[in-house]
C-alpha cells in the first residue's frame, strides 16, 4: 500500500506581524516584520513592501521587494520629512498574501 500526500499549492493567506518603521535619514526608512506562519507544502517566495506619503491623496503605492530570507528592507530616496505609510505582503508564485496593518513614520528632517 502507497501512502499519497499531494503537494499544498496555495497562495499565502496570512499576513506578515509585527511591522515596524523608522527613518534612518532624511530620505530613508528601514522597516521590519515579522513573518507570517506559512502552512506546511506551502513555498514563501519573498515579501513585498508598499510604501507612500501619507498626506498625498493622489499618491500610488510604490513597491521594494525583499527575498523569503529577510525580514527588513531600507527604503530610500524618500521625500525629506514627511510622513509615510507602510505595508508588507508575503507572496508566492500563486499571488500576492494579506496585508499587513499600516505602519507610520516620518523620514528625518535635514540638519542645519
Amino acid at each position: 500500500m502507497h501512502l499519497y500526500l499531494p503537494f499544498v499549492r496555495s497562495a499565502i493567506r496570512i499576513s506578515p506581524t509585527n511591522v515596524t518603521a523608522h527613518n534612518t535619514s532624511s530620505t530613508s526608512i528601514m522597516v521590519h516584520w515579522q513573518a507570517p506562519a506559512i502552512p506546511v507544502g506551502v513555498k514563501l517566495s519573498g515579501y513585498e513592501v508598499f510604501f507612500k506619503p501619507l498626506l498625498n491623496a493622489s499618491a500610488r503605492w510604490d513597491t521594494a521587494i525583499a527575498c523569503n530570507s529577510t525580514s527588513n528592507v531600507t527604503l530610500n530616496g524618500l521625500q525629506k520629512y514627511t510622513e509615510y505609510e507602510i505595508m508588507v505582503s508575503a507572496f508566492n508564485i500563486l499571488g500576492p498574501g494579506r496585508f499587513s496593518e499600516i505602519a507610520t513614520t516620518f523620514t528625518d528632517e535635514d540638519s542645519e
